[in-house]
This record gives structure tokens, C-alpha cells and sequence, in this order.
């Protein structure tokens, strides 16, 4: 028995779980494996979890099941402290861009391209972009865009990271090319050192 899992065992008991698959938990349904993984059912004992690991320096990440990750190792060998979902049985979603902030330079672009009504706004939601420029119902791999949301993209077949860096890309490009707006990503890239 390695000594990390002696240590970890000793601190949070039977809590710890070895060799867990992070897409079963993921909001988007993919990751790979942590070597060590703690469970915490409310965000009480996520807190107190995390500070305990703080208090006897252990490395570790903290993620939350309503956060739009994609975890690219296909292990982590570091503690994983992982706030559950109250319901795990919820559709796997990613949101893939966040709002668009309306400027004055984003106004000039949605107004020469006959967006008049939406360069009144503050923000500019990526559903607003694809459903005016038809880029709705797209699927790349396992993953396909929510019809009515379709910034929203959901897991249907086992969708992998390429899925969603492949889709995110094209519709970016489509954006960028139709309109000169460039998107953000709202995702984040997890592995082993963040």
C-alpha cells in the first residue's frame, strides 16, 4: 500500500475512494481516473474537507459538479475533493461560451449586421449568436448542441474532450468569420497541476 493512501485513509477514513472514474461525476460526463477520490455530499463537508487537506499539506484539487470542466489526464494521482451533484442522474451539459459583453465596438458589429435589437443589451448570449445565425443541432462525436439552448452541448454517446474542443472551435470560427466577434470559452482545462 503506497503511503499517500495510508495517510489519506488515516485522515478521512472510509470516505476515501480509490480508482474512481471523474466522468461519472463531471457535469459533462468525461474525465479519467483519481487515484484518490473523497465524495462530499453538501458543501459543508467539501469546506471542511478542503481544510482539513490544507491543514496536513496535501495536494489536491477541488471541483464541484456544476462546474463546465474537462479533466485531460487520464489519471490524477492527487487527492480529488469533490463536491457530489444532489441529483447524479441529471443529463451530462457543458455551457461552452460565456456572454459576450456589449461594447461600443460589439454594438457598431451587431448593428452593420442587422442585430439592431440585440446591441441594446449588456450582454450578448451565445444562444442569441447561433440561434440568428442558424448554428443550432450540431453534433461533433458523442456531443451535440441542446436544440433550444444551443450553446448548451450535452454528452448523447460518450462524448470525449476532442468532442468538445472540436465543436467549440467550429462554432468560434463560424462567430468570428460571420460576425468578427470572438467568443470565450466558459470550460476549463483540469489536470494534474490545477
Amino acid at each position: 500500500m503506497d503511503i499517500l493512501l495510508q495517510r489519506l485513509q488515516k485522515i478521512y477514513g472510509s470516505n476515501l475512494k480509490t480508482d474512481v472514474r471523474l466522468s461519472e461525476y463531471t457535469k459533462i460526463g468525461i474525465g479519467g481516473l483519481a487515484k484518490y477520490f473523497l465524495p462530499c455530499n453538501n458543501i459543508e463537508s467539501f469546506n471542511s474537507a478542503i481544510n482539513t487537506a490544507q491543514k496536513n499539506n496535501i495536494s489536491f484539487l477541488a471541483l464541484r459538479y456544476d462546474e463546465d470542466i474537462l479533466i485531460v489526464s487520464q489519471a490524477i494521482n492527487k487527492l480529488i475533493i469533490f463536491l457530489l451533484a444532489p441529483d447524479n442522474n441529471q443529463p451530462k451539459l457543458i455551457n461552452l461560451f460565456v456572454p459576450v459583453v456589449i461594447d461600443k465596438e460589439i454594438e457598431k458589429i451587431l448593428i452593420n449586421k442587422g442585430f439592431t435589437d440585440l446591441a441594446n443589451k449588456k450582454e450578448l448570449s451565445p444562444n442569441d449568436i447561433f440561434l440568428r445565425m442558424g448554428l443550432v443541432d450540431k453534433v461533433f462525436g458523442g456531443l451535440k448542441q441542446m436544440p433550444t439552448s444551443p450553446n448548451t452541448a450535452i454528452n448523447f454517446q460518450q462524448a470525449t474532450i476532442d468532442d468538445v474542443v472540436i465543436m467549440s472551435s467550429y462554432l468560434k470560427q463560424q462567430v468570428r468569420d460571420k460576425l468578427g466577434i470572438q467568443l470565450k470559452d466558459n470550460y476549463k482545462f483540469i489536470d494534474e497541476n490545477n
